[in-house]
């Protein structure tokens, strides 16, 4: 830069508007440069913040419904299970009910045996 182009002042520097205009543009550039890099990492860290927020609500979601059809499954599971158990102590009981009905049956003929025993002795020895 030619000392024609400037001047010094004594609280100011002085520019032809060949010098200024270039170094304006500059600055204006670097100025607008430095805005957009502050309005771009912003953003960024707002719209990161809202994603943060968005993906933890939609994790609280998916874990309740989890939950939610975890509890039912086994819900059902235990139901289940109890309907299965009453059938099987239904089918136990009803087995040993038969069994005691058979040995009550047993035991009532193998007493009528014995009664009908006694009595054919009685009349054999009438005779």
């Amino acid at each position: 830069m030619a000392p024609t182009e400037w001047q010094l002042g004594k609280t100011k520097v002085f520019l032809r508007s060949c010098v200024h205009e270039p170094l304006e543009e500059k600055r204006l550039a670097t100025l607008n440069k430095s805005a957009v890099m502050i309005q771009k990492i912003w953003r960024g860290y707002t719209t990161a913040r809202q994603y943060k927020r968005i993906w933890n609500a939609a994790k609280r979601i998916q874990e309740y419904f989890l939950s939610w059809k975890l509890r039912i499954y086994f819900r059902r599971a235990r139901r289940a299970a109890v309907v299965i158990q009453a059938h099987l102590r239904g089918m136990f009981g009803r087995e040993v009910a038969t069994a005691l009905r058979e040995a009550k049956r047993v035991e009532e003929e193998r007493r009528r045996q014995e009664c009908l025993e006694i009595e054919r002795r009685l009349r054999e020895e009438d005779k």
